[in-house]
């Protein structure tokens, strides 16, 4: 994972940082972080600080932003969709996603595997879900903990989603992270790419698709920042 210096980060920065001219205009609401557990096998819903939502629905993960107008979801093999369109597959068996103040740290049995857990951080929470059977099997709530098991997970492939001016929603890729032979973070490599983005109230199933570049493309002037508080 990056350093905790490296992720102690405002969160006017993440959500400017996917495209200098499409910030936010307004502070994002803040929510009462909640975890919903309902009977057993049940999908469940996470809202974060900044109130975003992870529903984790077996191999089926989706997080939406606060005003529900734009959503990615990590679904099959895995493939990788955004406001329901199909814009590319994971690279590798790990994916990383920012958003808001959060990160999703996602594990399948390789790039053409289903997703089998997943690690929700939040500030000084942190959620660790099997998939099959949507079963929280760790959780804590404690600052110093939450930074060690952080620190220890490598990122994998990373990326961003930020909401911009007219409500649309940012897809980037950030940097790519692996494991060592020791089970511990390498260094990231920065792999800045616009990956898709949607549009506000007015257009919101429009999707623009970047994905693959081609080869004239250039990075985002100013890409994502995949980090959190």
């Amino acid at each position: 994972m990056q350093k905790w210096m490296s992720w102690v980060v405002p969160v006017s920065l993440l959500l400017a940082a996917c495209d200098g001219d499409s910030a936010r205009k307004t502070a994002p609401t803040v929510c009462e972080p909640v975890l919903v557990e309902p009977d057993n096998g049940d999908p469940i819903v996470y809202t974060t600080r900044d109130c975003w939502t992870v529903k984790v629905d077996d191999h089926t993960i989706t997080i939406s932003d606060p005003a529900t107008i734009g959503s990615y979801q990590s679904w099959g093999d895995p493939h990788e969709n955004l406001n329901g369109k199909h814009v590319k597959d994971w690279l590798s068996g790990r994916r990383s996603i920012a958003f808001g103040g959060a990160m999703l740290t996602l594990h399948a049995q390789g790039p053409t595997g289903v997703v089998e857990s997943l690690t929700i951080y939040d500030g000084p929470r942190s959620y660790t879900i099997a998939c099959p059977g949507n079963l929280v099997i760790d959780r804590t709530l404690d600052a110093a903990s939450t930074v060690a098991r952080e620190d220890a997970e490598a990122d994998g492939e990373a990326g961003c989603l930020a909401n911009k001016a007219d409500g649309g929603l940012l897809f980037d890729g950030t940097y790519q992270q692996d494991e060592g032979a020791d089970g511990k973070p390498m260094e990231s490599v920065p792999s800045p790419v616009r990956i898709a983005e949607t549009f506000g109230p007015q257009n919101p199933h429009q999707v623009n698709d970047y994905y693959p570049p081609l080869p004239d493309d250039v990075p985002p002037a100013v890409p994502c920042v995949a980090s959190k508080p």
